[in-house]
């Protein structure tokens, strides 16, 4: 990992953080101990940026502890940083109000000071570790302890450290709060269109099961050899329908089911939620749907944007079935059959349909202005820690 040094102001002096607090590596529990209750073990997955989350936490009986574990405790306030996985480079603090045992390539900094710990946990979290994840880089990455304390840390007398860390808290508590209040704004406008589909379609006009409103047609698996970096059709796999561009091809000739022309309803049966998973409508040519797709074709006649707004409807139920669940997320085709939707008249289904798409158009108008403000937020922050550690506060 490469440091973008700058010149510091007089008294002040660039060390590596491997010369001013100590560093340990976690300890390799055994996950055959692994428990639903007991002792909380952070692993790599829990760390977040700026706190730690107890999603899909591990826990160990304390009767199964190993006698060494006594050494891999991380406290409350101590900083953390994840050195392998999806989250290698995040910082956080223990937020917790409890200890939590070490899981191995979970990194801590031992650092006693209070004062000291917050302006390194500042420094870190701020100043260090986007550069961290842009110079890794690579699908596995992976950080070594001796990487992490080569990590350069600009450091000015102890007066000086104090009225820092003070200036920050000030300012920088006062920014987190209105990005949090926003943050919350912003759940609650993404939920909106969610609670409008709960209302509009769980109610008993017409109930009848999906399997008697689609055809659900299976996408094709393929092997490798059968996709290509050009050919006469494009094959549509799940990161593709929310914008990816990176396309496979094909020039296979298939059974006019295995194809979608621009309109058609397609659902991916196998993503992660709030993104890959769910509903989606071609807008493209001619393609090839992949295997973790379905081509929903109406049997009966349905008011085409009525009948994405019922698969959408789906995908809100499933994700919401499906709290507490990491990671990817499937649903059956049998599963899919079962559902038992409302089907009003033509005319009603267009304008329940027009409804939505108005208030999904307000939602989106919403949700950018409101990340927008969190943007700005976000680099009025980033701004005042670039003039804190050059000196300039």
């Amino acid at each position: 990992m490469e440091q973008v040094l700058y010149k510091l102001p007089d008294g002040w002096e660039w060390k590596s953080l491997g010369d001013l607090v100590e560093f340990k590596n976690g300890y390799a529990f055994k996950s055959n101990v692994f428990s639903d209750s007991g002792i909380p073990v952070l692993r790599i997955s829990n760390i977040q940026s700026g706190g730690i989350s107890d999603r899909n936490m591990a826990y160990i009986p304390s009767e199964k502890l190993d006698v060494k574990a006594a050494d891999f405790y991380v406290e409350p306030g101590d900083i953390v940083i994840a050195m392998s996985g999806a989250t290698t480079g995040k910082v956080a603090t223990n937020n917790t109000e409890y200890r939590l045992l070490q899981n191995q390539r979970v990194g801590r900094f031992i650092i006693t000071n209070k004062i000291f710990r917050s302006y390194v946990l500042y420094y870190l979290e701020n100043k260090v570790e986007e550069n961290l994840q842009k110079s890794l880089g690579s699908a596995q990455p992976n950080l070594s302890t001796a990487q992490i304390k080569e990590i350069k840390i600009p450091i000015q007398p102890t007066d000086e450290q104090k009225r820092i860390v003070e200036k920050l808290d000030a300012l920088l508590t006062r920014i987190d709060t209105a990005i949090e209040n926003l943050q919350e704004n912003l759940d609650a406008s993404k939920s909106l269109l969610a609670s409008a589909l709960l209302e509009r379609f769980h109610q008993e006009v017409n109930p009848t099961p999906i399997k008697d409103i689609f055809k659900v047609y299976n996408g094709r698996a393929y092997k490798k050899p059968e996709l290509l970096n050009s050919g006469k059709y494009k094959v549509i796999r799940i990161q593709n329908l929310k914008g990816g561009e990176n396309y496979y091809y094909s020039d296979l000739e298939l059974d006019e089911n295995k194809y979608c022309e621009s309109g058609d309803l397609l659902f991916s049966w196998s993503g992660t939620p709030g993104t890959s998973f769910g509903a989606f409508i071609w807008n493209d040519e001619k393609a090839i749907y992949h295997y973790h797709i379905w081509k929903m074709e109406p049997k009966v006649e349905i008011a085409p944007r009525y009948a994405y707004w019922v698969l959408k409807d789906i995908t809100e139920e499933a994700i919401a079935n499906a709290r507490g669940v990491a990671g990817m997320l499937h649903i059956t085709k049998g599963t899919m059959e079962s559902f038992i939707i409302s089907l009003p008249s033509y005319e009603a289904q267009q304008k329940i349909a027009k409804e939505l798409d108005e208030l999904a158009l307000k939602s989106e108008q919403l949700q950018a202005e409101i990340g927008s403000k969190i943007d700005s937020l976000k680099h009025l922050k980033a701004s005042i820690l670039d003039s804190a550690f050059k000196g300039e506060l």
